[in-house]
């Protein structure tokens, strides 16, 4: 059995349990969801050497109000500027606080016997209990306008008006009751420790016991929950319980098997102190326990704070902490270099976040800009919800589309629209542009359109098409440039001035800071040149119009058409939604060859596979057709 930290004698508070109690219904739980203590971003404010703070309340002037037991009362604002106003002498050890209904605070000091009340401005004045060593112990607002204790030696429920008239109720020898609290019933409920039971008194005295279903419990402090029923404390047993005002009790286990202490209701949970080690806990009224480290020491009061925090003392520690409620998103880097990569790669890089808030965070948008992307890699998405000490990763990738610096941001934003961002940046480098020689087409006796498809590189590229009567070629048309950005890029090019009847050689050539690519030798073939009037057959003479045979001949020759051809069967394909600038298709022709294009380009000879890179975002259809080796 563990002694008190409030000096009380160990034997005296830790009695069999003796009185009659009412039958109760009872179910012993395991904690839900029970795991590790999970680290909370606390805040402490030290106080003097030997303070040794106990209860905390919520004053009517907006700050936190404590209990000292080294005769002090403080006043400690959301900002952490502490006051402390001393007691009269002879009192000692003050415990419990509350805020009173007349805009005072009220305090029950243990040892000396005494009721306090302070006003904001720090005037106490003091109520003698009538009971001599009546251990006064915790205190609370009543229902009906005035203030109720608890009297852990004397046995005993008190009832003080703000008037300071007092009046004590009896209740079994050694109840040794302890926390006191309003019922959403309208009655007064108190732990008692010394019986195992939890009490409830109405306003006129009227007492009714529960006995806990577990022996030795010793319960400590109680309040009123946010579902209606009334929660309690059992540090012996390691457990926390609710009980119905009916009087039904469920006990959930602490998972750390710690000794649980003072309790408070926070929102739509309960929030409860450790006695024997440096953390504080918290409980869904389904029974889910999380339990948090950071405080310095062992906690002991607890209460929601005007702050949306939780505040807390600890009652060795001299000091009374902060834990902010809601999410605390950290990230493992705020800056991330990918250093240089060619436009055709990628770099690839893991941020990893972390709940490292008490409350769920839930990952609503995850976005990242400048040249960079969210990999495939990614566990973040934007439906995560992290619980208290969890992580996940979100892949950043650098796949650069354009040669130069790039800067970018990742933000993982969450349900409250808080951004945590990550400073990105990276060089990229061109890397040779790609030519893709085309067919000639509308070739005529002087004439043809030459096209090709090239792709820039990241880089600012020139295009040209080269063009004579062998594969030296020997002309070049007028260079054209295309934007770093361009992407897979149609070119043409009109040629005039050609030689009727005359084979041509020409090729699509593509020129950045990476280098020279020089496409595919292609060929076409000018038409005839026409026939001169009349003929040159008359040794040298030309024959007379007239002389012409004017009956026509006609010649036919059967045209059988090109055999159908079978479409290309795709292997891969790429998926209908990427992030990625590269895509590829892999094919197998029942032909001699292959034509490929992008959207509505022109079609350009090609094989399996057939990547483009750089690709710009947006819709894109890329098709291949089979063809025989006339260019059917």
């Amino acid at each position: 059995v563990r002694a008190d930290s409030v000096g009380m004698n160990a034997p005296s508070l830790r009695r069999a349990l003796t009185a009659a109690a009412v039958a109760v219904t009872a179910a012993l739980l395991p904690a839900a969801g029970a795991g590790a203590a999970v680290p909370a971003p606390v805040t402490e404010f030290p106080l003097a050497s030997s303070s040794n703070p106990y209860g905390i309340t919520v004053g009517p002037d907006g700050n936190l109000w404590f209990a000292s037991g080294s005769y002090h009362i403080g006043q400690i604002t959301p900002g952490g500027a502490v006051t402390q106003f001393a007691l009269p002498p002879g009192a000692i050890n003050a415990y419990g606080i509350t805020a009173g209904p007349d805009g005072a605070l009220w305090s029950a000091t243990q040892t000396s016997n005494r009721i306090e009340r302070i006003t904001t401005s720090g005037v106490i004045t003091e109520f003698p209990v009538p009971t001599l060593g009546a251990a006064t112990l915790d205190i609370t607002s009543g229902p009906d306008g005035a203030l109720w204790f608890t009297e852990a030696y004397g046995n005993k429920i008190g009832r003080i008006t703000t008037a300071g008239v007092i009046t004590e109720f009896s209740l079994p020898a050694s109840s040794s009751p302890w926390g006191i609290t309003a019922g959403p019933d309208g009655n007064l409920w108190f732990a008692e420790e010394g019986t195992n039971q939890i009490g409830r008194i109405t306003t006129s005295g009227v007492v009714t016991e529960f006995a806990l279903p577990s022996s030795g419990a010793y319960p400590k402090d109680i309040t009123a929950g946010p579902d209606g029923n009334l929660w309690f404390t059992e540090p012996e047993t390691h457990k926390i319980g609710s009980i119905t005002p009916s009087g039904v009790i469920t006990e959930y286990d602490v998972p750390s098997g710690g000794y649980p202490r003072d309790i408070a209701t926070v929102g739509d949970d309960l929030w409860f102190t450790d006695d024997d080690a440096p953390r504080v806990g918290r409980i869904t009224t389904s029974g889910v326990v999380t339990e948090f480290t950071g405080p310095s020491s062992a906690t002991a009061a607890i209460v929601a704070g005007p702050d949306d925090a939780v505040w807390y003392t600890t009652w060795g520690g001299n000091a009374v902490g902060r834990i902010p409620l809601g999410a605390d998103g950290d990230l493992s880097t705020s800056a991330l270099d990918s250093g240089t990569s060619g436009v055709d790669g990628h770099v690839d890089h893991t941020v990893t976040l972390t709940n490292n808030g008490v409350s769920d965070l839930d990952v609503s948008n995850i976005v990242a800009t400048g040249g960079f992307s969210i990999g495939d890699a990614t566990t973040c998405t934007d439906t995560t919800v992290l619980a208290s000490g969890d992580s996940c990763d979100v892949t950043v990738r650098f796949a650069p589309a354009t040669e130069g610096a790039k800067t970018g941001t990742l933000s993982i934003v969450d349900g409250d629209g808080t951004s945590y961002d990550v400073a990105l940046t990276g060089t990229a480098t061109a890397i040779a542009a790609t030519a893709a020689t085309g067919a000639a087409s509308a070739v005529g006796q002087d004439a043809a359109a030459l096209a090709g498809l090239a792709e820039p590189g990241g880089g600012a590229t020139d295009v040209w098409f080269e063009y004579g009567t062998t594969t030296d070629y020997g002309t070049a048309t007028t260079h054209q440039p295309l934007a770093a950005a361009a992407g897979s890029t149609a070119v043409t090019e009109q040629l005039t001035g050609l030689q009727p009847s005359t084979t041509y050689h020409f090729r699509l050539v593509a020129q950045n800071d990476a280098g020279t690519t020089h496409g595919a030798d292609a060929t076409f073939t000018t038409g005839d040149a026409p026939v001169p009037p009349g003929n040159n057959d008359n040794n040298g003479a030309d024959t007379p119009a007239a002389a012409i045979a004017s009956t026509p001949t006609t010649t036919t020759t059967p045209v059988t058409p090109p055999a159908r051809l079978a479409a290309p069967t795709l292997t891969t394909r790429p998926p209908a939604l990427t992030r990625s600038h590269d895509v590829a298709i892999a094919f197998t022709v029942p032909a001699s060859g292959a034509q490929c294009r992008l959207d509505a380009g022109p079609w350009i000879p090609c094989a399996s596979p057939y990547r483009l890179n750089g690709v710009a975002a947006g819709d894109h259809v890329l098709s291949v057709r089979s063809v025989d080796a006339a260019g059917n």
